[in-house]
Formats: structure tokens, sequence, C-alpha cells
């Protein structure tokens, strides 16, 4: 997201989820995180074969 969108509106996406995750985690639940290291042409690549699935080119906005 950094450099996608204002600085305030990032900071409102992460407290946001930062409360969703602190609820889950009150009620019992155990949040796992992992993160997936891929390259920018990989990345690209995956998005573009998105865009050919039409239940799924709208997560993409049909563009890369």
């Amino acid at each position: 997201m950094r450099g996608l969108a204002p600085l305030k509106e990032i900071e409102q996406r992460y407290e946001i989820i930062n409360r969703f995750e602190e609820n889950l985690t009150a009620t019992g639940t155990t949040v796992l995180k992992f993160i997936l290291h891929i390259s920018r042409d990989e990345q690209k690549g995956r998005l573009e074969k998105r865009d050919d699935l039409p239940r799924l080119s709208q997560r993409t906005g049909g563009a890369v």
C-alpha cells in the first residue's frame, strides 16, 4: 500500500486491521501472519493471469 495511497489513509487502514486482529485474539482466535516474497515481475505475471479470469479480474481492476 505504501506509495499507492496517502499516509493518513494507510494509517487508518492499519488501525482497522489492528482492531480486527485484537477482536479476534480477544475471543480466543490465534492470528498467524505470513509474508510471501516474490519479485515484481512474478507479481505482475500473476496479476496479468488473474485479468484473464472474469471472476478475479474485478479484484485487480482489470489492469496491471
